[in-house]
């Protein structure tokens, strides 16, 4: 109770606090937040959270103590919820309740005299514990025992955290403890004084001391209808333990997911931190929560594969105190007290930059700890379908002995591990979230819900339950689909710490049928009305464009018109309120303009005021001129950020409702919603739009030609064909002002097939293209093609490093030099550099590996002896790299005229993910010729127009290289040498029709190469389990198989045979990558991977936000590395190289096309391949040079 209510209630007890109420009233909120009466606490309780809808309540706990301190009934027999109807134990427990708080009172009558006298340990207590009414009156009470006011208090019947560890002392304590229906009572405080546990305990802690012990009770039944009742049976499903735990709880050897050790959870607030220097921290033995990014936090004790045992992490005090500060930041204590020192010595000029801080870990299903099921469907069960509002039912489960590993992680001073279930589920919370929301926590779901109800919802726990022979605590919490389509997945997580993931369930896809059309156009629609046209309805802008491009009516709806009238006055009215957000966009971007223009105005002044200044001191810089400078600097980064900041959020806007008028002119269901009239209108309208600018061109139709907005009621109320080419002409205009060319989005089917003769091909076309294959080839073959002399220096100078490398005594004998990169993977050229690594023989290690864990040292000493045996410029510069490199000439043997005398060469310490990359691309090279030949020109086509440079943020030919191979692999033949991406809609692994032009690899069925020609293509399942440490990240582990690592080179006849390359265009295929990368693939959508493959469909961004953390809302390009899946190829494209890359390949697109169209004899193969790859002006030349050749 509060102290107004002790003032009002007792006044005969202790001394009177005041005479005034309202002097009462102020010392009640210092110490505990005003009480509110059930009644008002109900009335301000959004009922949102029952129901299913919106993002939680308005009291939806937002951290860890929000909401908890309204309510003051932590009493130790209200901990745990009991299923018994016994009269008598009911009794007992009112009464122990009553004697609780009756001592509860006592010592805050006692405990008030010492702070009206502004006693230091008092003040210590109130600004610890303030927050957290039983954590203050334990303090308080240990204070007036040693203060000698207050007698001891009685010891609790407990169950130490140890014993979790064993299962059968586990099962023996269920048993009986059960038998004594959860007499609870306040856990023994230690007798030193509050001072020392002050300095030694977290300032705010999630699990204080004082709670009671860890209590197992007789299991909760899980029907959602009823709290009481027998133990449920759990279905066979959720019988299974975690991955990575045996029945008994401990590790499961038949598991295929790689248990490791988990890390300590991490805390970004003090109360995570231990303390204590000679505390231990039991590590949890079961799966293994790990990062979603390698280079995120790193676990204290990582154990990546099955045969190594789970170690304990002793924390020592002649090593230093480990302290986590922040999540991913782990310091010393003695490195903390030094930087300290000297911080007070000397000011610090520059701030370090801040470590890469996840906003979520454990996102991989075998790093995490528990499981999620949605409708009795797991994780690795396949995809759900559901319908919007449809009824859905969250299954959770967590292991017992990771639950203990957090209660003593949380509260590591508890030597006899005394907790309450309740108190250490009381943060758990299950959320549904969009797939691939970038962080967990209620902020960001789309609603989520305590296990444990807080004080300010008004509804009972959802029930839970423990499985004694498992070892596992489950339970159940009912949601209902979203409203809106789209994928949503449940998440597992701590609601005060939700950085780590617990678990993650199936993805749920939500489907608007026929039948809930009109009620989620409705939907929509009352959204955008009660956001009034603010221009933070993109959201809703997006639902509304995927409803309309998912809306197909059945053949018996279409002949019914009649019935889509309300349907068609909602969807119209999302549209027009569409365009009221787009106008509020529209009027932000011009503020943002204004702000913009005046940072620049502010900017040129200060570089004027600089430029003045050095004058004035000719040269000589001062503080005031370094002043300047700074400002300078900062005013500059804000410009260019609020610049591409306001561009940005203007084209996302502008795209979004393009995607609406894509829908409505490309779904032929949408002539039941809108009459013939206005489609005409809204694709004339969408002839506007260009994606390569994100734009829409200005509307000739206008009236008032300053408005950025296309102006709808302005349009002609016929619409003829004069008013299309309107409309295309204005685009056009934009297009050349932007970039500088008009792109020719026309087919190949188009420019090949002219006339209405159906299949009779243009000959001056068939021509163009058969001149542009032959000069492919024979550019090929004079340029890029590696001879046999060749491959025989190179491995003539392998050999003789690898001759030098025997001789150091820093490698262990049997250390082999092996090429990879370009000089081996079949895509390289004869003057590609040659890249060399060392690897050492298996289960071999360096002689001096715990001094050089690295292998810095001992390259640095063979860099020695390869100076002294021929190598010139050895550079050691790139040793300290994470993998050490050795840059270095060898001279070139058997040199003929004209070639280099010297060759550039590189050598690198165990690259073992590189040789497994290279093995890849060489078998994909080897199938046909066809590969090669197209990567050579991409190539030359990329280095041309200056799109080749990672050191200047464009993509790297591994990059270009990845981006052809998915391109063969997700791409079939339509006949005449035309060809099409493969059908994924209807999935068919085995229609014959979708074999494609290149095999996957890594995706292909063994079999179906072996069996009869009849057979049709098959893909495997999933990828044969195989597990391969990764060398650079700790707890990361890739999958390295594909066909090659199994068959090597004995089953390529089969796949020349199967995958021929005679009927294939070279020209054709040229120009059906430039049109697919250029106006085919989405890239705010999907990610450019070797793992897309005819049945399971394009990788979604959405797949790789939600596992590895990637970037969900870029529209930017993403290329995932085929082994290293984590790994983002294209990170260093910044976005206006994405920009200028796309904008490159429709130019390149539109010169091939525009030439077949052409059809000029005069135009040779070569000639065109050289305006294709005409180079780009270069910087250095002169502004009039350059002026003139544009």
């Amino acid at each position: 109770k509060s102290l107004l209510t002790l003032e009002r209630t007792i006044p005969s007890r202790g001394p009177k606090l005041t005479n005034s109420i309202g002097t009462c009233y102020h010392l009640s909120s210092i110490y505990f937040p005003i009480m509110q009466s059930p009644s008002n606490n109900n009335n301000g309780v959004n009922n949102r959270t029952r129901s299913g809808r919106g993002r939680g309540g308005r009291g939806r706990a937002r951290g860890r103590n929000s909401g908890r301190s309204t309510k003051h009934h932590h009493s130790p027999s209200n901990t745990y919820n009991s299923s018994s109807n016994n009269t008598t134990t009911t009794r007992d427990n009112n009464n122990n309740t009553v004697g609780n708080k009756q001592a509860e009172e006592n010592v805050l009558i006692e405990f008030m005299p010492y702070m009206r006298q502004q006693h230091p340990e008092a003040l210590s207590i109130h600004e610890t514990f303030g927050g957290d009414e039983r954590a203050f009156v334990e303090a308080a009470r240990e204070f007036l025992r040693s203060q000698k006011s207050v007698s001891n208090v009685k010891p609790t019947t407990t169950l130490p955290i140890a014993e979790l560890n064993q299962p059968t002392n586990l099962q023996n304590k269920i048993e009986r403890l059960s038998m004594e229906n959860d007499k609870i009572y306040s856990s023994p405080v230690k007798s030193s004084s509050v001072t020392e546990r002050l300095q030694r305990s977290p300032a705010r802690s999630p699990l204080p001391n004082v709670l009671p012990s860890l209590t197992v009770t007789p299991p909760v039944n899980t029907n959602l209808n009823s709290t009481t009742g027998s133990s449920p049976i759990l279905p066979k499903s959720m019988m299974m333990p975690p991955p990575g735990l045996s029945q008994q709880g401990g590790l499961n050897p038949h598991q295929q997911s790689t248990p490791t050790v988990s890390p300590a959870r991490q805390s970004a607030s003090p109360r995570g931190q231990g303390t204590g220097s000679n505390s231990q921290l039991p590590i949890y033995s079961g799966s293994s929560p790990g990062l979603h990014h390698p280079s995120a936090l790193r676990p204290a004790a990582p154990g990546i594969f099955a045969h190594q045992q789970p170690q304990t992490v002793q924390q020592t005090s002649n090593v230093g105190n480990w302290q986590v500060t922040s999540p991913g930041l782990v310091t010393t204590s003695d490195e903390k007290e030094k930087s300290k020192e000297v911080m007070t010595k000397e000011p610090v000029s520059a701030k370090p930059k801040p470590a890469y801080q996840p906003k979520r870990i454990w996102t991989r299903l075998h790093q995490q700890p528990g499981r999620v099921f949605a409708n009795d469907v797991g994780p690795d069960g396949g995809m759900v379908y559901l319908r919007p509002r449809q009824e859905l039912v969250a299954k959770w489960i967590l292991p017992l002995k990771y639950l203990s590993q957090q209660a003593s992680e949380k509260n590591p001073e508890s030597s006899n591990g005394q907790f309450s279930m309740k108190a250490i589920i009381r943060d758990l919370t299950v959320g549904l979230f969009r797939r691939g929301c970038t962080e967990n926590g209620s902020n960001a779901s789309i609603i989520s819900k305590q296990i444990l109800a807080p004080p300010d919802e008004n509804r009972t726990d959802y029930p839970f339950s423990v499985d004694k022979r498992s070892g596992v605590i489950y339970g159940t919490v009912p949601f209902y689909a979203p409203r809106t389509p789209g994928h949503v997945i449940f998440r597992l997580y701590w609601q005060d710490e939700p950085l780590q993931t617990l678990a993650t369930g199936p993805t749920l896809f939500v489907r608007v049928s026929e039948e809930d059309f009109e009620s989620t156009l409705r939907f929509i629609l009352s959204n955008f009305k009660s956001r009034k046209g603010s221009a933070t309805s993109l959201s809703s802008l997006n639902a509304l464009s995927t409803v309309l491009d998912q809306f197909s009516a059945s053949p018996s709806s279409r002949k019914a018109t009649t019935g889509w009238d309300g349907a068609g006055r909602a969807a119209w009215g999302c549209i027009c309120e569409s365009r009221k957000v787009l106008e509020v966009c529209a009027t932000e971007y011009e503020k943002g303009k204004e702000k913009v223009k005046k940072l620049e105005e502010e900017v040129n002044e200060l570089q004027q005021d600089i430029e003045e200044m050095g004058e004035e001191q000719q040269g000589e810089e001062s503080n005031e001129e370094d002043s300047f400078k700074s400002k300078l600097k900062e005013k500059t980064h804000a410009l260019m950020g609020g610049r591409a900041s306001n561009d940005r959020k203007w084209k996302d806007s502008q795209t979004a409702f393009a995607n609406i008028l894509k829908a409505v002119v490309s779904n032929q269901s949408t002539s039941l919603l809108f009459r013939r009239e206005l489609i005409s209108k809204i694709r004339l309208e969408y002839e506007l739009w260009c994606p390569l600018v994100d734009s829409f061109a200005s509307s000739p139709f206008n009236k008032d030609p300053g408005t950025l907005c296309v102006q709808f009621n302005d349009f002609p109320q016929h619409v003829v064909h004069a008013h299309y080419r309107q409309c295309v002409e204005s685009r056009q205009k934009m297009q050349l002002e932007i970039l500088g060319f008009v792109p020719n989005r026309s087919t190949l089917q188009e420019s090949l097939i002219r006339g209405g003769n159906g299949q009779s091909m243009d000959r001056g076309a068939v021509s163009t293209f058969n001149s542009l294959s032959a000069a492919m080839g024979k550019l090929y073959e004079e340029c890029y093609m590696v001879s046999d002399r060749i491959l025989h220096q190179r491995e003539m100078v392998r050999s003789y490093i690898e001759r030098v490398v025997s001789q150091c005594q820093a490698f262990p004998q049997g250390t082999r030099v092996v090429i990879f990169g370009s000089s081996a993977n079949g895509f390289g050229s004869p003057t590609s550099d040659l890249d060399m690594c060392l690897q050492m023989p298996k289960d071999s290690k360096l002689p001096g590996e715990k001094e050089d864990p690295t292998g810095a040292l001992a390259m640095a000493e063979l860099a020695k002896l390869l100076e002294g045996n021929q190598m010139q410029n050895v550079d050691t510069a790139r040793l300290t790299a994470r993998i050490p490199i050795i840059m270095f000439h060898c001279p070139r043997p058997m040199a003929q005229e004209g070639e280099d005398v010297v060759m550039e060469c590189d050598l690198s310490f165990m690259n073992p993910l590189a040789v497994l990359n290279t093995s890849l691309l060489l078998t994909y090279s080897r199938i046909h010729p066809v590969t090669r030949v197209l990567a050579a020109i991409i190539k030359r086509w990329a280095k041309a127009r200056d799109i080749n440079n990672p050191s200047k943020h464009t993509l790297s030919s591994y990059g270009y290289i990845l981006m052809l191979i998915h391109f063969l692999t997700y791409h079939k033949r339509i006949g005449n040498g035309l060809i099409t991406s493969v059908e994924t809609e209807k999935i068919s692994i085995n229609a014959a029709t979708n074999v494609p032009l290149l095999p996957n690899l890594q995706w292909m069925d063994p079999n179906w190469l072996h069996a009869a020609p009849n057979i049709l293509y098959t893909e495997l399942k999933s990828l044969p389990p195989q597990v391969l440490k990764h060398p650079l990240e700790d707890d990361v582990i890739v999958n390295p198989y594909f066909y090659g690592t199994i068959k090597g080179q004995q089953g390529l006849p089969e796949i020349q045979k199967r995958f021929p390359s005679e009927d294939l265009s070279l020209a054709i295929l040229l120009a059906s990558f430039f049109r697919y990368y250029a106006f085919e693939f989405d890239y705010k959508k999907h990610v450019v991977s070797l793992h897309s493959t005819v049945t399971r469909g394009l990788m979604e961004r959405e797949d790789k936000a939600e596992v590895n953390g990637w970037r969900v809302y870029s529209s930017g390009l993403a290329i995932e590395d085929p082994f290293e899946t984590f790994y983002d190829v294209a990170h260093v494209l910044k976005g206006a190289n994405f920009h200028r890359l796309r904008n490159e390949l429709a130019l390149a697109y539109t010169k091939i096309v525009d030439a077949v169209k052409a059809a000029d004899p005069n135009i040779s193969g070569r000639d065109l391949i050289n305006m294709i790859c005409e180079p780009v002006e270069k910087a250095e030349e002169g502004k009039d040079q350059g002026k003139s050749n544009r």
